[in-house]
């Protein structure tokens, strides 16, 4: 394991899922299940998690331990499309009692610093995420919030990435189970992002963001 900078001393453990044999996929299971059985307990099966670590061949995992406990964890993957290199990330859940400590941020800025990506892509319908993803964002993130469509190339890397999502919104329908907009994370520093995210969603829907790095 490697040291990173946080506002606590922490340190980190980078996995690439396909390299894995059965046991330490598995070890790797049993590290992550906690924190995934607090945010989705009806879906923190072993079977549902071992599906989500290993969705696509690049599938990289990144756990950070504050004293020996994992305190944030997250998966991504790599695509190509049209020479552009993709960083689709696919998960990142933090401890709730280890929040404001920059464990989202370190998670994003390992991913970023070791993968040197074009664009920044994920699925979410919680604000807090816009608001992150403008900060690594120095040439623009979509959707926009002055409602501006998407260029092409943004719309054709978002249905690459999800064949369901409208382009000229860059909205995917029903794709999350119940409502989860009255969760204390949804809140946002920025009214004009909450007021869009609440304005365009409903419920079960979620946009995909597509920063461009």
């Amino acid at each position: 394991m490697e040291t990173i900078t946080l506002a606590t001393k922490g340190k980190w453990k980078h996995f690439l899922v396909s390299e894995l044999d059965e046991r330490q996929l598995q070890e790797l299971i049993v590290l992550v299940k906690p924190l995934y059985t607090w945010f989705s307990p009806k879906r923190a099966t072993a079977e549902n998690i071992r599906a989500r670590l290993t969705r696509q061949d690049t599938s990289c995992v990144d756990i950070i331990f504050l004293e020996e406990k994992v305190v944030g964890w997250g998966v991504y993957y790599i695509r190509e499309i049209d020479n552009q290199k993709i960083l689709y990330r696919d998960g990142t859940i933090v401890d709730p009692e280890h929040g404001s400590k920059g464990i989202y941020h370190s998670l994003i800025e390992l991913s970023l610093n070791r993968e040197a990506p074009d664009h920044l892509v994920t699925r979410t319908q919680n604000p807090r995420v816009y608001e992150s993803f403008q900060k690594y964002s120095q040439k623009g993130i979509y959707p926009r919030l002055d409602n501006v469509i998407p260029p092409q190339h943004i719309q054709k890397i978002a249905q690459e990435i999800e064949p369901s999502v409208d382009p000229a919104t860059l909205i995917v329908r029903g794709v999350y189970e119940g409502d989860r907009f009255q969760a204390e994370y949804h809140t946002s520093r920025d009214p004009k992002i909450k007021e869009f995210f609440l304005q365009k969603l409903q419920p079960p829907d979620a946009f995909l963001l597509v920063a461009l790095v």
